[in-house]
């Protein structure tokens, strides 16, 4: 689950208010992207800070329904285990009605979160379920900082704190329980860690009970070539905004934590495709002006830092960016122009506002 520069849905967080009043979360989604953290890389906040308003109590909670398969990936480190980034592992029942939603998968487990946009246009995650991996902790390595680098457990075991309801026979622990909000953590299987966290503890209740296991294919607005078999899918991210506004994105890496060793940079290929028709860049300092025609759409090519990045624009409604963040994932995928190469394949699905048409976006 990454954010190399924000995934989809950090930008929220620094986008300025729009005016008049008004939310843009395309605008939002493209104008924050740039600035890549390699430990912020996954969108929202921790589970634990999740604290939107009031609390309250809750009793015992039912199991969540299903099973879900853990693919074993051979040992990686101390984390032993991995979940398959293209499948989804679990929904949601009942959620809390919010304008955005989203949905973040990655060898460590799947996060889903509800966000709420304020008036002064940045979000506030109002609730959120992660279910994680035997051995992956019960935060995921990508975006907790205060664990080891290059995706090693974080927070494994069971937390000190409050004794928590019993779900599906397992005893848990509140991380929070206070006026400004709750979380709780249970291992939902031996070695494996959920987190559900809201702004009461009942809507936490709700959560929990309205989880239902599943094993079915992540779907996108798109289809895109697979890279070559050294770039592992490692995380995808797929965001509902307001209306039709949605977005998805796919990273790629030959390493499991997405980092360059010994650095504080990204290593990966990402793919992000933004329903989008503008065809230029509409005056924002975050996206490039095209400078070129490619297949009839405006386009950017621009290198830095020895990696390479390309925009297409108004692809059937589509802003198409694919970007290779450091020099050897360039190397991966192909060399110069392996980018513009990959993006030119990229078609957005034929019905994209039906999301019953969405595919696998690799299939």
């Amino acid at each position: 689950m990454t954010e190399p520069s924000e995934t989809l849905l950090a930008p929220l967080r620094d986008a300025e208010p729009a005016t008049p009043p008004a939310y843009d979360l395309d605008r939002a989604i493209r104008d924050g992207r740039r600035n890549i953290s390699r430990r912020n890389l996954l969108v929202g906040s921790a589970a634990a800070a999740v604290l939107v308003a009031a609390g309250g109590a809750v009793g015992t909670l039912r199991p969540p329904t299903g099973s879900m398969p853990v693919a074993w990936m051979g040992p990686r480190g101390a984390a032993g285990a991995a979940t398959d980034p293209a499948t989804l592992t679990f929904r949601l029942a009942w959620s809390p009605a919010t304008p955005v939603v989203d949905v973040s998968t990655s060898e460590y487990g799947q996060r889903t979160q509800h966000i709420e946009i304020g008036s002064d246009s940045h979000y506030r995650v109002a609730a959120e379920v992660g279910m994680y991996a035997r051995g992956a902790g019960w935060r995921d390595p990508l975006i907790t900082t205060d664990t080891p680098l290059y995706g090693q457990p974080g927070r494994t075991g069971m937390p000190d704190g409050e004794p928590g309801p019993t779900i599906g026979g397992q005893r848990s622990v509140w991380l929070s329980k206070s006026a400004s909000g709750a979380s709780v953590v249970w291992p939902w299987s031996p070695g494996a860690y959920a987190v559900a966290a809201a702004r009461t503890a009942e809507m936490v209740e709700r959560l929990v009970n309205g989880i239902r296991l599943v094993n079915e294919p992540v779907r996108a607005p798109f289809t895109a070539p697979r890279p070559p078999v050294a770039l592992k899918l490692r995380e995808t991210s797929v965001t509902h905004g307001p209306g039709e506004t949605y977005a998805a994105s796919l990273a790629f890496s030959d390493r499991a934590d997405l980092a360059e060793p010994g650095k504080s940079w990204a290593r990966m290929v990402r793919y992000d495709v933004i329903r989008d028709a503008r065809r230029d860049n509409a005056g924002s300092d975050k996206i490039p002006a095209p400078t070129s025609i490619v297949d009839g759409h405006p386009a950017h090519v621009a290198f830095a830092n020895g990696g390479e990045l390309a925009w297409l624009f108004d692809v059937d409604g589509f802003l198409v960016e694919v970007g290779a963040w450091d020099p050897a994932s360039l190397r991966l995928l192909g060399g110069a122009g392996a980018v513009l190469r990959t993006a030119r394949r990229i078609r957005p699905v034929a019905s994209p506002d039906k999301q019953s048409s969405w595919l696998p976006p690799l299939s």
